[in-house]
């Protein structure tokens, strides 16, 4: 799921439901083609908040007394629970938790209060993005860029003539006939 790709309410459910049925996590991973994690997370979600746990957090928001409220409780809990348990415990992603820890562990509480703030460049200054296509200003340089591409598409066509040649060589070779694809 590195893709974010988003699993329906409906699909999680019947996962959910198929688990607290005695269906193996690996053999529901395995059958759907999902990471077995999901599914624990999914099932531990829906015990606790029942169906309403299996809905989306993302883009919840926070005031900074809930943030700060959250984030002394995990602190006070750490030694007992481990941060997935307490991000679940409070229906925060454990990515967001994590950087609100990361914020306190650097200013103290205060840090929570402060916007963010985007560290990254805006796309067009990006050092490895790709430049821009210039357009041939003059004649001449549109005809060399003709040349350039036209050499290429005929090297191109070399490469697959060759290709298809050694092909009809192999399959003359072992007796088969070859097709006129």
């Amino acid at each position: 799921m590195k893709d974010k790709f988003r699993h329906t309410f409906e699909f999680q459910l019947n996962l959910v439901s198929q688990a607290l049925n005695g269906r193996s996590l690996a053999d529901l991973g395995r059958t759907y083609r999902t990471n077995t994690r999901d599914i624990r997370m999914w099932v531990r979600r829906y015990k606790l908040y029942g169906e309403a746990g299996l809905y989306s957090s993302i883009g919840n928001r926070f005031s900074i007394e809930e943030k700060e409220k959250i984030v002394t409780h995990v602190i006070a809990n750490k030694k007992s629970l481990s941060l997935p348990q307490l991000a679940l415990y409070h229906n925060v992603s454990y990515g967001t938790l994590l950087g609100w820890l990361h914020k306190v562990n650097r200013g103290g509480l205060q840090a929570l209060r402060e916007p963010n703030v985007s560290k990254r460049k805006p796309k067009d200054r990006l050092p490895m993005a790709r430049p821009k296509k210039k357009e041939p200003t003059t004649e001449l340089e549109r005809l060399r860029l003709e040349v350039y591409r036209l050499r290429a598409e005929n090297e191109l066509l070399k490469k697959v003539k060759a290709l298809v040649q050694a092909r009809e060589a192999r399959e003359r070779m072992i007796g088969l006939k070859s097709s006129k694809n």
